[in-house]
Parts: structure tokens; sequence; C-alpha cells
């Protein structure tokens, strides 16, 4: 939605500065300093689509390792919610493709239902042509991944897909919780 106008201008428009030294104190007192284990017991990794952004979250036994996520295109922002999940998966598949080669199995948590029956789906006939792109790239993952679905509430990475410049901190978090910090 934003891609007209300059960052610093809906950086300053929307006051952002204090929200960002917030988020950043916050960061730099609550996060451990931790780093991908190949000889972990469990790895998963969380990822969301919405129609501001993608994230994924890879966490290893309950402590984050990795966030990473961008922000979509215009035409990414059009997509019907089942596309834009498999985008999701796509993305934080080949986002952190080092670390989950490197294991023999994790689970990748979705809150989109219907992108279990398109995981398990072998022929994709009739379907866009980017999901037979997206599952041909992926298709290295199928056999260590285990797709499971959380409820949208519960899905860890669906913050950073709903926490964007164009929304003020206060409308996400607590006042209280900022002025804690």
């Amino acid at each position: 939605p934003n891609d007209k106008k300059p960052f610093a201008h809906v950086w300053v428009s929307h006051k952002l500065q204090p929200h960002f030294e917030a988020l950043k104190n916050a960061a730099a007192k609550e996060l451990m300093n931790t780093t991908f284990n190949s000889n972990a017991e469990k790895t998963q990794l969380w990822f969301d689509w919405s129609k501001q952004a993608i994230s994924a979250v890879l966490m290893q036994d309950g402590k984050i390792i990795k966030v990473a996520g961008r922000s979509c295109s215009q035409c990414e922002s059009n997509y019907f919610p089942t596309k834009g999940e498999f985008l999701a998966l796509d993305h934080a598949q080949m986002k952190f493709r080092r670390e989950l080669l490197s294991i023999s199995s994790f689970d990748a948590l979705t809150d989109h239902r219907p992108l279990l029956g398109l995981d398990r789906k072998l022929d994709l006939d009739g379907l866009d042509p980017m999901f037979t792109v997206w599952r041909e790239r992926t298709e290295q993952f199928r056999s260590r991944r285990k797709l499971i679905y959380v409820h949208g509430h519960t899905n860890l990475s669906d913050l950073w897909t709903r926490l964007f410049p164009w929304k003020i901190l206060n409308e996400e978090m607590d006042s209280s919780a900022i002025a804690a910090v």
C-alpha cells in the first residue's frame, strides 16, 4: 500500500520513531543470542501471509532462532488467501534453506487449513501455475517437513505480518506494554 510513498514520509507521518525505539529496547532486554543447532530436538518453521507482508520464524526447542519477512508486492497483495499462504510457505523454506536442509525433520506451522490439502495433493493441474513453481522449488523439503495447522491467534509469525509502518503500534500492542519498556 505504501509503494508510492517514500519510506521517510511514512515514518514521519505515522510518528513511528518512538515505537521503533520501544521495540528495539524490548528486543535488547528480552531476546537471547541463539544460533541454529542441527542437533536440536525440535525445529519449527512458523510462517504467515497477509495482504501487506510475508513472515517466517525459525524456532528450536522453544527459542526463536531467526525471523525473516518482507512486504508484499502490489500483485501479491491481491492473491487469494490460499495462494498467499502457499507463497509464504515457499518464502519461509527458501529463506531458511541452509538450516532446514541440515536437519532430518521439522514442523511447518500454518494458520490456513486448506494448505494442508494442497500440500498432500500431488497433482496441481487446474490450479494457478505458480503453485507448481513453488511446489517444485520446495520439493527438497517434502520428506523433512510435517505441515501442521494451528489456530490463527496462536500463530507465532502472525504479528510480523500485521505490524507494519502504516499501522500504529498502539493498535497492536497494549499501551501499558509500550510504557513498561
